[in-house]
């Protein structure tokens, strides 16, 4: 497969100074879907390097590798495992829009014995924003000792859509020694995906 490049429009939201991880990986899931039926496109893995604080690029490369990616993306069409990579371009983000991130938040429910957290209602942002949302608030509510900020590291889909609807339940599944963490993805009570999260 020849290599391919899509420029991934993206802007700053709220007050950070990065391109927040679930644009990154909608727009990535839009790339890959482009000229293809969504459904094709499986078994999604896309791991972030590091934080993007500039325009980035997806480089559809199958053999090769990027220096310094923000993030590497596995994923499967017909069957067949293929790579992307996620580089910054050196131009500059000039556009910033506002991201009421409460809305999500103040609409979980979360259960720290449990160690879960659940939506039970459909807001307008995508699929992974509120997966990510849903994440961050439970790291906090299960580690107020921990100083830092929790970073989306990781997520792993067998499918996605960035306006899937339902039931959402988030369970606090594994931490390995407080530096990175997974938690499963459970929409109408099936489980759909991973979230990794990392403290820095």
């Amino acid at each position: 497969m020849s290599i391919q490049r899509y420029p991934l429009t993206l802007s700053f939201k709220g007050e950070r100074d990065y391109i927040q991880g679930p644009d990154i990986f909608d727009a990535v899931i839009q790339a890959l879907c482009a000229g293809a039926e969504t459904t094709r496109v499986a078994q999604i893995d896309v791991a972030f390097h590091r934080l993007a604080r500039h325009a980035v690029e997806l480089i559809n490369d199958d053999q090769g590798s990027a220096m310094d990616p923000v993030a590497i993306c596995q994923y499967s069409i017909d069957g067949v495992r293929r790579q992307a990579f996620v580089v910054e371009t050196g131009t500059e983000i000039v556009e910033r829009h506002p991201y009421p991130e409460e809305d999500i938040i103040e609409r979980m429910s979360i259960d720290t014995d449990q160690r879960t957290c659940a939506l039970d209602i459909d807001l307008p942002f995508t699929d992974m924003e509120l997966w990510v949302s849903m994440t961050k608030a439970l790291h906090k509510a299960l580690f107020p000792e921990l100083n830092g900020k929790w970073l989306f590291v990781r997520a792993r889909f067998e499918h996605y859509a960035p306006d899937a609807k339902g039931f959402r339940t988030l369970a606090f599944k594994s931490n390995f020694n407080n530096k990175l963490t997974r938690c499963e993805a459970m929409r109408d009570g099936v489980k759909v995906g991973e979230i990794y999260f990392s403290i820095v």
